[in-house]
């Protein structure tokens, strides 16, 4: 799970129930480009999720994601290098009791890379950072299996959600190497989501709270290591100005400390502060926005700002999406610069 997903997440689940009935076929993709340098190493990741949701009746919708991404670190000539599909998940949405409860089963199809070399280590330890957010952490996890049940209701101005989920995953080869294989095998994670959006003056105001707790992972079945507990926290406020949009976000996304075959995983910290003011010009939306990012891990602090632009673009029945934004800011008291693109895309009958 990663702050990417969280526009929404702990609601969306929920209150998808709302949204069974009468809803067409869709297809989103959207193309990104993100790198960053940390003190002279740059990481850089293409990257194309898509998903498609097919409603298979008026109660039972299934929908399908992936991605493609290519990812490279250099550093001083040298270089790791990661590419190809992820894995696809594949969910069955069935609402039951109305359209207030909805029964999900979904299942991990491993498609994407779960086993990299050496050569590729570098690589995939840097896209796997929390804090910058790569919109492809990993590329694959093996077979694994989630079911889960979520309900949205009122309570007075309140539209409310509440959904919870398990997942079990089998063992996959984490690593190949000329002297052994890694094998590892995930603990069972059990995730607890809740939300809530009101009117609150003449804007909205939207809460979510995702809470993740994960079971003993191993390796080789007999090294044991220990996944710490993720909470992440989001608040949403918009309102309008004139005939133009003002958006403020919050999210917090605290990691527990845990056990690496490294040694232990201190607990972590990484809070985003976000403001967009859009711009209506016609039919296009003119979004200027910025962003600070802070984390906090043991003694260790880091921050980034972000300056950027998004534009909103509807032609029939797609929309498109631009944005790009650059970052600046210090890690550990190393200097990181960075750029961020994406070309988000829809289409709905």
């Amino acid at each position: 799970m990663r702050p990417l997903l969280m526009a929404g997440a702990a609601l969306a689940l929920a209150t998808s129930a709302a949204a069974q009935g009468g809803e067409g076929t869709a297809f989103r993709a959207g193309p990104q480009f993100v790198s960053y340098t940390v003190s002279g190493t740059t990481t850089s990741q293409i990257a194309l999720p898509m998903v498609a949701v097919v409603p298979i009746t008026s109660r039972f919708l299934i929908d399908i994601a992936t991605a493609f991404a290519s990812t490279t670190t250099s550093s001083g000539g040298a270089s790791s290098t990661i590419g190809g599909l992820t894995d696809t998940q594949v969910r069955g949405n069935y609402a039951i009791r109305g359209d207030n409860m909805v029964l999900t089963i979904g299942l991990n199809v491993p498609t994407g890379k779960a086993t990299i070399d050496n050569t590729q280590v570098v690589a995939a330890q840097a896209i796997g950072i929390d804090f910058y957010t790569y919109p492809v952490p990993s590329y694959g996890s093996g077979l694994a299996g989630t079911v889960g049940l979520a309900f949205a209701g009122t309570a007075g101005d309140w539209e409310l959600g509440a959904g919870a989920s398990m997942r079990k995953a089998t063992e996959y080869t984490a690593l190949s190497a000329a002297s052994a294989n890694l094998k590892y095998t995930p603990g069972d994670e059990y995730r607890v989501r809740v939300g809530g959006q009101r009117a609150v003056g003449s804007g909205r105001l939207a809460l979510g709270l995702i809470f993740s707790a994960f079971g003993t992972p191993k390796t080789n079945d007999t090294t044991t290591v220990n996944t710490g507990a993720r909470a992440i926290a989001q608040v949403v406020y918009s309102m309008p100005v004139g005939s133009n949009e003002l958006f403020l976000t919050l999210w917090d996304l605290y990691t527990g400390s845990g056990k690496q075959l490294s040694g232990t995983a201190e607990a972590s910290n990484v809070v985003d502060l976000g403001v967009a003011y859009g711009i209506h010009r016609g039919n296009v939306v003119w979004e200027p926005n910025l962003e600070f990012r802070m984390i906090s891990q043991g003694s260790a602090s880091g921050n980034l700002v972000f300056p950027g632009l998004r534009v909103r673009i509807p032609v029939g029945n797609w929309a498109v999406y631009p944005g790009a934004s650059a970052a600046f800011g210090t890690v550990v008291n190393q200097s990181v610069s960075g750029f961020r693109a994406s070309l988000g895309v829809q289409w709905s009958p």
